[in-house]
């Protein structure tokens, strides 16, 4: 029997890792276009982002599109229900590690795309740093289409003044660089007992199954032999920022052990979860709650 077709691949190519770096550069310029001409059909895209909760900025990491158990029916919902003035996607947004063979991309990853250019036609922007299972886009930091711009890290200044280095956090991880393999081979046993279990995909809250106690307790042994997230901290500190807000690890956390405030945004595998800024300029770790189909405050479950 034929062999079926493979989907195709999003039309917003720079997450798509099967590009080379000059057809990403020329998507780029490509893409320049498009976005400018959207900007013609901003005021309907306003007028359809009333109904929906505005953010300052919404922080998102660890989607992995192109694995086939993550949550980006769930993270549609989300992002149906918000409007952020500024979205930054923390890094491993695809998942370029699955190629080829495991590579699984469908309608609800589309989706995950035009609810990214929907934010952009309400008036948005976008600010996207790599990650290690997108680190190709390393290659092309400081490029900027229009309200869409990457960079190896961000300094963000919430409305009551404290600034915020965003960036993955993989910098901090040996195993995303001296030892890329024990991290790959850690990803792919991880990916592994993720397909023995029944995707949740937002349907309902995802049960923190074999996979998930495993990735966490594999990088919580990371954090502990090398003390990323302290030197995290140290990096923030040396850039006059107080917050760090980083993925990576897709465990959620917000604490003040070493002096600045650490946000994790988790994942959307697992956990659900990501950080915002309020209008009035709180940063708050929160969860979505399918069932309910809003963003919770991870700390004290009161609805955002």
């Amino acid at each position: 029997m034929p062999t079926a077709a493979r989907p195709a691949p999003p039309r917003i190519d720079l997450l798509d890792p099967r590009e080379s770096s000059e057809q990403i550069a020329l998507q780029w310029q490509r893409a320049q276009t498009e976005v400018s001409a959207s900007r013609q059909t901003a005021a309907a895209g306003q007028t359809a982002a009333a109904g929906k909760t505005r953010l300052r900025a919404l922080f998102i990491s660890d989607l992995h599109l192109g694995m086939q158990q993550n949550a980006r029916r769930a993270l549609c919902k989300m992002l149906a229900q918000y409007q952020p003035d500024e979205l930054f996607l923390v890094g491993d947004i695809v998942d370029a590690w699955l190629l080829p063979r495991r590579w699984h991309w469908d309608a609800d990853s589309e989706a995950v795309l035009d609810a990214f250019k929907q934010i952009l036609n309400s008036g948005g922007s976008i600010r996207q740093v790599p990650g290690n299972h997108d680190n190709y886009l390393r290659k092309h930091n400081s490029l900027q289409v229009q309200d869409w711009r990457l960079e190896e890290q961000f300094l963000h200044t919430t409305k009551s003044g404290e600034v915020a280095l965003v960036l993955h956090g993989d910098q901090f991880d040996p195993f995303s660089g001296r030892y890329t393999w024990m991290s790959r081979l850690g990803a792919r046993i991880y990916g592994r007992l993720q397909r023995r279990m029944t995707p949740q995909d937002g349907r309902s809250q995802p049960e923190k199954g074999l996979a998930w106690t495993a990735k966490r307790a594999i990088k919580l042994l990371v954090q502990w032999l090398w003390a990323s997230e302290q030197r995290a901290c140290r990096r923030a500190r040396a850039l006059g920022a107080s917050v760090v807000i980083s993925g990576h690890t897709h465990y959620p956390k917000d604490h003040r052990r070493f002096g600045e405030r650490f946000l994790n945004t988790g994942d959307w595998i697992d956990s659900c979860t990501c950080a915002v800024e309020t209008m009035d300029g709180h940063l708050i770790l929160c969860r979505w709650q399918a069932k309910e189909q809003r963003l919770v405050n991870s700390n004290s479950g009161e609805p955002l």
